[in-house]
């Protein structure tokens, strides 16, 4: 039956709606990550919230990712350097941009 939603099909949907998420939790966040504001979404979750109804641990899954992809591309203990480097200059090495684009 031409149409019809099978296992298969769903997965590609899951897939995809993955992708959709994936890149508006990027897009919306983006610009916070340089701002030293007191009112900064990323900092102030309790307050300003950016996903209303996202776990609490939204903001550490973002950031978990991006640090992930940053010591993949520069080696394992160099995790250590996020301590010297500012939250768009990790970014910026990360290539973590350049990974959610290809997507």
């Amino acid at each position: 039956m031409t149409g019809s939603l099978n296992q298969k099909n769903i997965s590609v949907i899951n897939k995809f709606d993955f992708k959709i998420a994936y890149l508006e939790i990027f897009i919306k966040t983006k610009s916070y990550f340089s701002d030293p504001s007191g009112n900064n979404p990323l900092l102030r979750n309790d307050k300003l919230k950016l996903f209303p109804d996202a776990p609490k641990s939204l903001n550490y899954w973002l950031g978990f990712r991006i640090i992930s992809k940053y010591v993949e591309k520069h080696g394992t203990d160099s995790w250590k350097d996020i301590y010297n480097l500012t939250a768009k200059e990790v970014l910026e090495k990360s290539d973590y941009e350049k990974y959610i684009e290809k997507l």
